[in-house]
């Protein structure tokens, strides 16, 4: 079956568009928020970083509220018959990475990981990758509703960050490894490396269902 390159919603579904619009914004800002709480933890700007936390809260918040709104009108109004599990189900797969992004930051706030100055730049790297990997994840969902066809460079784009974000992880954790610090203090750092790494993994995970639903639709 041919695919356009035209919005495929149409009457009452452009409202049901928009939401999702307004959904992977909150995504996509959350992602920037991160990125700014950690760079503030580092500097320990303490007073921006609790900005960034109550920020990263009420757009995980918002999000929720949108993504309740959303599965709603898919239900009530019978939109989107054809496609409407595929949506859901990536809609939960995205939550999944919002969710995650407010509690690795929260975790940072409650644990206080003490990281090196040598390790800063690869802690920032690293979050670049997780941030990279979401955009393209995200990009990828809006060409879902838009040009199908388009969607499978995003999703290659966010295999591609992902893959960078776990070569940044092994190379901080090697460094943080072969220091001298004691035991405890490294199981710390350890954790909060692979907690950072892994929002990058749910956004790839996302991005894969993603590929899949793309495919259906144009068969």
């Amino acid at each position: 079956m041919a695919t356009s390159s035209r919005p495929w919603f149409f009457g009452r579904t452009r409202a049901l568009t928009r939401q999702i619009d307004e959904y992977l914004d909150s995504i996509s800002q959350a992602a920037v928020v991160f990125h700014r709480g950690v760079e503030k933890y580092l500097r320990e700007d303490e007073s921006d970083f609790q900005t960034r936390l109550h920020q990263l809260a009420e757009l995980e918040h918002a999000g929720d509220a949108l993504k309740r709104h959303i599965q709603t009108e898919i239900y009530t109004e019978m939109l989107i018959p054809e496609s409407r599990g595929d949506v859901l189900h990536l809609i939960w797969h995205l939550d999944e990475v919002l969710d995650n992004l407010k509690r690795k930051l929260q975790m940072l706030d409650l644990t206080r990981p003490r990281f090196r100055p040598e390790w800063h730049e690869g802690l920032m790297e690293l979050v670049q990758a997780v941030q990279d990997t979401i955009d393209a994840t995200v990009a990828g969902a809006r060409n879902y509703f838009r040009d199908v066809r388009s969607v499978r460079d995003h999703v290659q784009q966010a295999i591609f960050f992902e893959s960078e974000s776990d070569r940044v992880e092994q190379r901080l954790l090697r460094s943080i490894y072969t220091s001298d610090l004691d035991g405890f203090d490294k199981l710390v750092l350890r954790e909060a490396v692979e907690a950072t790494s892994y929002i990058a993994n749910l956004a790839e995970d996302a991005a894969d269902h993603l590929l899949i639903y793309a495919i259906k639709r144009t068969m």
